[in-house]
């Protein structure tokens, strides 16, 4: 007896690839996003002196 298991191999296949890739897309977002914040915590003393206006 042979088992055929037919398109529903290939949508699980499908599924699996997608959740892979938005695992991926969403682990580089969070990883932008903390670079990003910890650029803008920088001290204010790294800051050019002429663009302080205050």
């Amino acid at each position: 007896s042979t088992n055929s298991y037919g398109y529903s191999y290939w949508l699980m296949l499908l599924i699996l690839l997608l959740n892979v890739a938005t695992i991926t897309i969403i682990i580089f977002y969070h990883h932008a996003r903390y670079s990003k914040r910890k650029e803008q915590e920088r001290p204010i003393e790294n800051a050019p002196k002429d663009g302080i206006l205050f």
